[in-house]
């Protein structure tokens, strides 16, 4: 699906640069690329990466535009937003309402008039649009990592504020009242807290004093220990299954 939006999009000379892990795709690659752009150079080898590219491209005419092609809808079955969402091949919880995400907005902190709110990871921004649909004059921000998740949350959520960024790099000097996510604890095939270590670390310099983290996680990963580093006061809002959702606030002055 990528290469055929990327494909798409490239001037008649332009070309296309594709870096990744040789056990998650890789070597596939140059296969994939070919039957769009016809020469393909690996230029660069290292460790388990490396580094194609595709120049001269010849883009057969019936190349689709962009990712319309495959865009769906499903089903989403949360009572205050639209019955139809949409959503792309490859994002999280693609098609679908993720059991974490559904626990999480189970349980989602009253979010009052006029607050600032942060739905970090937002995915094909359930969260956040619940928090709209419920507290209208709430200040909403999106931010995700992956761009083709961003597509489908501006598709659901038309006008919000959306930031693409790993982390908390494209947030600026912005800070709110509420942060809420469920973070990804995956990097590339391994598990990893990176990204959860760095939502709680960033809360000392985006959510305000007294604000408040409400995150859903898997409940065998060690979050009390995280949580209790960085806020005088945290709880466990919710225990359901394979999910536990998380509420921290009071958060320790650390700026």
């Amino acid at each position: 699906m990528l290469l055929h939006a990327a494909a798409g999009r490239l001037d008649t000379h332009g070309s296309l640069v594709v870096y990744g892990a040789k056990d998650e795709g890789a070597v596939s690659v140059p296969r994939r690329m070919e039957r769009l752009f016809g020469r393909v150079e690996t230029v660069a080898v290292g460790g388990r990466c490396r580094v194609i590219r595709a120049s001269s491209p010849s883009v057969p005419p019936e190349l689709g535009d962009g990712l319309a092609p495959w865009r769906s809808t499903f089903e989403l079955g949360v009572p205050e937003l639209p019955e139809r969402w949409a959503s792309y091949p490859g994002i999280f919880a693609h098609g679908r309402l993720d059991g974490g995400t559904a626990l999480l907005l189970r349980h989602l902190p009253a979010v009052p008039a006029g607050a600032r709110v942060l739905d970090f990871g937002c995915g094909h921004g359930v969260v956040g649009a619940v928090v709209l649909a419920r507290t209208p004059s709430a200040e909403v921000d999106f931010v995700d990592v992956d761009t083709v998740a961003l597509e489908a949350a501006r598709e659901n959520v038309p006008g919000a504020r959306f930031s693409t960024s790993e982390g908390w790099g494209g947030i600026g000097d912005r800070r709110y009242d509420f942060v809420f996510s469920n973070p990804p604890y995956h990097r590339g095939k391994g598990e990893s807290l990176r990204a959860i270590e760095a939502l709680i670390g960033g809360c000392a310099k985006h959510l305000e004093g007294r604000g408040c983290l409400a995150l859903v996680v898997q409940r065998r990963l060690p979050m009390g220990p995280l949580l209790d580093e960085a806020f005088r006061s945290v709880a466990v809002l919710a225990d359901d299954g394979p999910w536990r959702v998380w509420s921290a606030r009071d958060r320790t002055r650390r700026e």
